[in-house]
């Protein structure tokens, strides 16, 4: 029993000496590997010069007409336009934009104006938020 017991053992320790140098040599590849990756990195960083992202601000952008708070009636859900969620009708609340009827008549400078400020340029101009909400205010005037 005491034979077998010592076989076990050896086997074990033979496995773990193959398992220990097998692993060396591979993690040795594999920093050999990734020198080269770093290397190659290195040389395209050097050559090539890292561009600035810009976002142009249209030059003639004009800011709509604004209120410092909403009306007596209230304020309007501008999140009934699509495209508006919560978030972006509390950052055109503090704007001052709280009703459909500031939004129907904004000029493309103006909603430029609007997409620059709520950190989205050309998101009211592609989701046509000046239909949406003229289509809101006919409506609710019927």
């Amino acid at each position: 029993m005491d034979y077998l017991l010592m076989e076990i053992l050896v086997y074990i320790a033979i496995g773990g000496l193959i398992g220990f140098v097998i692993g060396w040599l591979y993690r040795g590849e594999c920093k050999s590997k990734k020198s080269e990756a770093v290397e190659k990195k290195e040389e395209i960083s050097k050559t090539v010069e890292p561009k600035e992202i810009k976002i142009d601000k249209p030059k003639n952008s004009s800011k709509p007409n604004l209120l410092t708070q909403a009306r007596e009636e209230g304020k309007d859900n501008l999140s009934l336009i699509k495209g508006i969620g919560k978030v972006l009708e509390a950052r055109l609340n503090d704007l001052g934009i709280y009703h459909f009827d500031q939004m129907v008549s904004w000029s493309s400078e103006e909603k430029a104006w609007i997409g620059i400020n709520i950190s989205f340029p050309g998101k009211v101009e592609r989701e046509e938020w000046s239909r949406q909400a003229k289509e809101l205010v006919a409506s609710s005037n019927e």
